[in-house]
């Protein structure tokens, strides 16, 4: 479990699941136990950066390249130590996978 920060401020709860192709962001549902909505989903090979908040290290920001030659995405999530570091791990991974 993580939040999601959007741009007004407020804080989001969201599941940020890492597949070994495509980052997943889920919002449980409201009513249903076990169930989730899917937010967003972006293909790891479009990541283009991922950036960590100076003065805050539980904040991440992950940044996909536009498939169309649009304006690139961003998305900040604030995260515990633990679940941050296994999330850049299994990216890294991932990418490297699919890259060989």
């Amino acid at each position: 479990p993580c939040k999601r920060l959007v741009q007004n401020g407020q804080s989001m709860p969201r599941y940020l699941v890492v597949t070994p192709t495509h980052l997943m962001d889920l919002e449980a549902h409201k009513t249903k136990l076990n169930v989730a909505n899917l937010k967003a989903w972006n293909d790891l090979l479009d990541l283009d950066k991922v950036t960590f908040n100076r003065n805050d290290q539980h904040i991440v920001t992950f940044i996909f390249k536009a498939k169309d030659g649009g304006k690139a995405k961003g998305y900040m999530y604030v995260m515990d130590e633990k679940s941050l570091k296994r999330s850049v791990e299994c990216i890294q991974q991932n990418l490297k996978a699919l890259k060989a």
